[in-house]
């Protein structure tokens, strides 16, 4: 199965986490939709790239609040709900496969409550 990096793309090559495979075959998603997921993480890339953090343990809901905060502010709301979504699959994805020791996905709604009103006071 081939996987492609583009979570952290330059930034942190020791991942290469999710494999459109997979979300082609096991989820059906058509390439429109994996392209839409591509670019939503390209901007968590970017953003730890930013924050200079290189490991996936590195995520927190710190982190992840952070993110939105900074990220979120002048996108409409269907696109940050889309952000939001993308986010949670691949933090449920992360923790599946192993690469992070704890399913941050289940807190991630609280992390993004308290996340959006804080891009909304920015």
């Amino acid at each position: 199965m081939a996987v492609i990096a583009f979570f952290w793309s330059a930034a942190l090559p020791l991942v290469e986490t999710l494999t459109f495979d997979h979300l082609r075959e096991e989820r059906g998603l058509r390439d429109a939709t994996i392209e839409h997921y591509r670019f939503h993480l390209e901007a968590l890339g970017t953003y730890l790239a930013r924050l200079d953090l290189i490991q996936p343990t590195a995520l927190s809901p710190v982190v992840l609040s952070g993110f939105i905060t900074d990220t979120c502010p002048g996108l409409a709301k269907t696109s940050i709900r889309d952000r939001c979504g993308v986010l949670r699959v691949f933090l449920r994805y992360l923790h599946r496969e192993r690469h992070v020791p704890q399913d941050l996905s289940r807190a991630f709604l609280n992390i993004v409550n308290n996340a959006c009103y804080a891009a909304n006071d920015k």
